[in-house]
């Protein structure tokens, strides 16, 4: 924390007012946080690639439940409000970041959302009519 140190020296020499030093101290723990969220999310992410088939689409609640082993109601799990609070407010938002970061293509919205990695590709095919003419020719 080497931050840290700057300024509580900063502070104790008189350069720095309290209340400035909280507001600095806050922001340093502030980045500190949202550097923890990004490993973790880079880490989830790692997991997801390794749980999904590419080219199949994932409720984002089956997601949650194959990565993260958190079960939600569509699931048959009644859940306390301890729990779907941390379902939502932590665990989704982490799988929607790393779902981002992987490039995941986002299907439909709302409840209806699906996530996919990849797209599987058809084959080009021709019309029959055409195929008829070629043939006749």
């Amino acid at each position: 924390m080497t931050n840290m140190k700057a300024l509580t020296n900063l502070l104790v020499e008189g350069v720095l007012t309290q209340s400035e030093f909280d507001r600095f101290e806050k922001r340093v723990q502030r980045a500190e946080a949202k550097a923890t969220e990004h490993l973790l999310v880079v880490g989830l992410s790692q997991e997801v690639e390794a749980f999904v088939t590419p080219g199949t689409q994932y409720k984002i609640s089956d997601l949650v439940l194959g990565v993260m082993f958190i079960k939600a109601p569509c699931h048959g799990y009644k859940e306390t409000a301890e729990e779907r609070k941390f379902r939502d407010g932590v665990a989704k938002p982490r799988m929607i970041a790393a779902l981002e970061l992987l490039g995941a293509d986002k299907h439909g919205t709302g409840a209806q959302t699906r996530y996919s990695l990849g797209t599987a590709e058809a084959a080009e095919l021709e019309p029959v009519a055409e195929v008829e003419a070629t043939e006749e020719s």
